[in-house]
């Protein structure tokens, strides 16, 4: 049986599924990542409504400040080196230090 959200789905949005199953070992987690993020959401005003600065960033790469919270979004095909940050707040998977990974996402906390 396939999971719900595969149930009339393009295979293009399947394979974006699988991959994020695999990096997280299991469709269990997935929903984990959705609750905290959403929590985060509510505790941080940086991650609602307001201005944002755009920061500079490589081909692949879009990064951005909105009230003290750091979004770098990386999708191109290599590790990127995170900006400076006072620390991690969520990331859609694992970091190998302070590089993120292509195809991967990372709330910071501004600042460092």
């Amino acid at each position: 049986m396939q999971p719900l959200f595969k149930l009339g789905r393009n295979e293009e949005e399947i394979a974006a599924y699988d991959d994020l199953v695999a990096r997280f070992g299991s469709a269990a987690e997935l929903p984990l990542l959705k609750e905290v993020a959403l929590a985060l959401r509510k505790a941080e005003p940086g991650l609602g409504d307001g201005p944002m600065s755009w920061l500079p960033a490589g081909d692949g790469v879009l990064a951005f400040d909105r009230g003290g919270v750091r979004c770098v979004v990386n999708i191109s095909a290599a590790a990127v080196r995170l900006p400076e940050h006072a620390g991690l707040l969520l990331a859609s998977g694992p970091l190998d230090g302070e590089l993120l990974p292509p195809d991967s996402a990372v709330w910071l906390r501004a600042g460092g």
